[in-house]
C-alpha cells in the first residue's frame, strides 16, 4: 500500500505528462493555416495487434512486479514493506510511461512523437527520474519527494534492469 505522499507524487507525474502531450496536440491542430492529416483510429480493442500488445503489455508489467517483489522479500529484513513499497513507485511510474509511449501512436488526433517536443522532454524527464529513483542516485530530489527508503545493492541493479526492461518491451512489442 502505497502512502499518501507517494499517489499524489505518482498522479501529478502522470498529470504532467498527459497535458503537456494534449496540449501540444491541440495547439498543432488548431494552428492557423495548419492541415494535419487524420489518422484513422482502431475499430476495435480486439484487433489482433492491439489485442497482442495489450496482453503482452500486461504479461510483462505483472512479470516486472514478481521479480521485484520476489527481490525485495528475499531475506530476513524487518523493513520488507518499506523496501517492497520502494521499489514498486520507480516500477509503477516505468509503467506509467511505456503504456504512454506504445500507445501514443493508436491516438488518432495526435501529431508524430518526433514532431511532439514537449511530449519528448516530458518523457525523457519522467525516464530520467525513474532511472535515478530505482538506481538510488544519491541525494536525488526525486526520492526525498517520492519519500522512497534506501534499497540494498543487489535489489537496485535488479530494479534498475527491470525498469529498463520494462520500459523498453513494451514499445519493442507494440512495433514488431
Amino acid at each position: 500500500k502505497l502512502s499518501n505522499d507517494q499517489q499524489f507524487a505518482l498522479q501529478f507525474f502522470k498529470v504532467i505528462l498527459a497535458t503537456v502531450s494534449v496540449g501540444y496536440d491541440f495547439a498543432e491542430r488548431f494552428a492557423p493555416g495548419k492541415q494535419v492529416p487524420g489518422i484513422a483510429p482502431a475499430k476495435s480493442l480486439f484487433e489482433p495487434a492491439i489485442f497482442w500488445s495489450m496482453v503482452g503489455q500486461a504479461l510483462i508489467h505483472l512479470s516486472a512486479m514478481r521479480i521485484v517483489k520476489n527481490a525485495a522479500m528475499r531475506g530476513d529484513r524487518a523493513d520488507y514493506k518499506q523496501l517492497v513499497q520502494s521499489t514498486f513507485v520507480p516500477l509503477m511510474l516505468a509503467q506509467s510511461v511505456s503504456q504512454v509511449i506504445s500507445t501514443y501512436a493508436g491516438h488518432p488526433f495526435v501529431a508524430s512523437m518526433d514532431r511532439n517536443a514537449l511530449l519528448r522532454f516530458g518523457l525523457t524527464t519522467s525516464i530520467f527520474v525513474i532511472l535515478a529513483a530505482a538506481s538510488g542516485f544519491p541525494n536525488f530530489v526525486g526520492r526525498v519527494i517520492l519519500r522512497l527508503f534506501p534499497i540494498p545493492n543487489r535489489l537496485r541493479v535488479i530494479l534498475t534492469l527491470v525498469c529498463i526492461l520494462d520500459l523498453l518491451l513494451p514499445y519493442i512489442l507494440t512495433r514488431g
